[in-house]
């Protein structure tokens, strides 16, 4: 969805929806605080609290040009009240970081802005919560002070064909546009894009993206339909390879990034869980002992006709908030996530979804269950959130070549019919 407020074009998703709990969760994150902000806040009259001024920052940990906020003996911030609420909130101080979250905003090099929600919050995907469509104004209104702090957004097509963000953005209408027909299956709406875009791949074919004007998404749409019979047949016949598997489930190993800080500090864990990672690529072990919060299913298991689990409704809305958040955002490519060129990042989008299915499915056979439902899709991309975004997995240039080959069209075929099954 496209909305102008305030000379913003804001891109995003209407129906993503988020309802504060109260939970305490980003309250717990560093809260990181600009030297301006220090200085504002301590000249804040505030209620009397249990910390005096001199106790509410300390310097930040990740960025040493910043404050942070402090925490208390909980590990929560000092300005979080005994009822839940934040002092700073009701007297309308709150840093600029405080006000965003769980927004993620990029100004973009060509004027326009964009947003999601982050799923890591556990207010995202509330069904009773607020959509972003009743919000611009809200995502406006940190967007110019954000455009002061962080450094614009851009990216370029790919690496072999670094057309400009304004062709990019041409393409990905196009693009956008065959993932959100929903008269289309989904698994043919993914192996069409991937067909698309490996047809872009090809240096002849460099002119169709640097040139692309708004026609662009009328000529993939027109395509889409022309061609449906034809690529349906082709989807049917993939056959995912013992090699395809094994590298697809080294992919689901690599969106359970464990951040746990016993983990980091120690090599003996670090090893330990790269022995689970391998294990679980050859078909054993238990992806829980990977991450904690995974479900507990081997390599065999998790590839045991996950997508062959119904979905319920609910599970199917909070599907499309998350992937058509980032779809619509184009929050999957670019210096804010891991500097992914256009090309790079939607392939990791098309990958994401079987990845998603396999992990809900697994969480649902975990629970007894049937049908996924709202809960397993909740964990599962609760899971998905952060390493999306800024997994070190995805800046290695191994990686990038294994999402290169498992989106080229025969593999992710093969992929495909081994997540949801064949026709």
């Amino acid at each position: 969805m496209k909305n102008k407020i305030s000379n913003h074009i804001i891109d995003f998703y209407p129906q993503q929806r988020f309802s504060c709990r109260r939970c305490g969760f980003c309250c717990r994150l560093e809260i990181k605080i600009t030297p301006d902000e220090v200085n504002r806040l301590k000249k804040t009259m505030l209620p009397s609290g249990q910390y005096p001024p001199a106790e509410w920052f300390t310097p930040s940990p990740s960025q040493p040009s910043l404050f942070a906020a402090a925490k208390d003996e909980n590990g929560e911030c000092v300005f979080r009240d005994s009822s839940g609420g934040c002092v700073l909130h009701a007297i309308d101080a709150k840093p600029l970081i405080c006000r965003v979250f769980p927004l993620h905003i990029v100004n973009w090099e060509n004027g326009r802005c964009s947003a999601d929600l982050r799923f890591i919050c556990p207010g995202v995907g509330d069904a009773s919560g607020i959509p972003l469509e009743r919000q611009p104004e809200i995502i406006a209104g940190v967007a110019g002070p954000l455009k002061e702090r962080l450094a614009p957004g851009n990216t370029e097509y790919s690496d072999e064909n670094p057309a400009a963000l304004t062709a990019v953005c041409q393409a990905h209408a196009g693009y956008k546009a065959i993932l959100h027909d929903e008269t289309i299956p989904l698994k043919l709406r993914l192996y069409t894009l991937a067909r698309i875009i490996d047809f872009h791949a090809a240096r002849a074919n460099y002119s169709a993206i640097r040139d692309a004007d708004n026609g662009f998404a009328a000529d993939a749409m027109d395509f889409t339909r022309k061609a449906s019979a034809t690529l349906a047949a082709e989807l049917n016949r993939g056959i995912a390879s013992l090699q395809d598997i094994i590298d697809f489930r080294i992919l689901i190993t690599g969106y359970l990034r464990n951040d746990d800080p016993l983990t980091i500090k120690s090599p003996w864990r670090r090893l330990k869980i790269l022995c689970a990672h391998s294990v679980f690529a050859a078909g054993g072990g238990s992806l829980r002992r990977i991450n904690p919060c995974s479900p507990d299913a081997s390599g065999r298991q998790c590839l045991a006709a996950p997508g062959r689990l119904p979905m319920n409704e609910t599970a199917q809305e909070i599907f499309r908030q998350f992937f058509y958040g980032k779809l619509d955002s184009m929050h999957f490519c670019g210096n804010m996530v891991n500097g992914l060129s256009y090309e790079m990042g939607i392939r990791h989008l098309l990958l994401s979804v079987p990845v998603i299915f396999t992990l809900a499915a697994a969480f649902a056979r975990n629970n007894k269950q049937k049908v996924i439902g709202g809960n397993e899709m909740l964990a599962t991309v609760r899971l998905l959130d952060l390493t999306f975004r800024c997994s070190p997995f995805f800046r290695l240039k191994l990686t990038r070549r294994m999402l290169k080959r498992l989106s080229r069209p025969t593999v992710f075929a093969g992929i495909l019919n081994q997540v949801f099954g064949k026709n």
